[in-house]
């Protein structure tokens, strides 16, 4: 190496180490999921073939209502907090800014006016909140009584 590099064969050597040992860690992560998602999809290609639902159907159904009610909740939480926020402010710059005849009004007006949008954020998320709709359960029919495997699990 030239005289005038910063580092060593012993430091490029253990930088080439490095990255090298954090390449075969990343490409066996990958491996391994790559290999999980073939058994899922083989897993998935059985039960059809059986006639079977799919055994993740109501997890996956769960972690979607959980998103779902997660977003409700942000915006009948988010826009009364945002609105009160910035109503906060508009009365701080009315407060120091106007005359003292018009604060009355003025912050009557601000204040009534982002209670409307408030009122109707919050009741329009705790209804949609209420109205969930939930999967179909299915249930297992008795294996000499169906003809077919499809007809092994039918829903209620």
């Amino acid at each position: 190496m030239p005289e005038n590099w910063p580092i060593g064969w012993g430091e490029l050597v253990q930088i080439l180490a490095f990255f090298g040992g954090l390449a075969v860690v990343v490409r066996l992560y990958y491996a391994g999921k790559l290999r999980m998602r073939r058994l899922e999809q083989a897993e998935r290609l059985r039960a059809l073939e059986l006639g079977q639902p799919f055994p993740d159907t109501e997890i996956a159904w769960a972690q979607a209502e959980t998103s779902r009610a997660a977003a409700i909740a942000s915006v009948g939480l988010g826009v009364p907090l945002i609105l009160a926020g910035a109503a906060t402010a508009a009365t701080m710059v009315i407060l120091n800014e106007a005359e003292p005849r018009l604060h009355l009004p003025v912050l009557c007006t601000i204040w009534g006016s982002i209670a409307l949008p408030s009122l109707v954020a919050v009741s329009m998320s705790l209804g949609i909140l209420a109205r969930r709709s939930r999967p179909q359960p299915t249930r297992k029919v008795d294996l000499h009584r169906a003809g077919s495997p499809a007809e092994q699990y039918v829903p209620r």
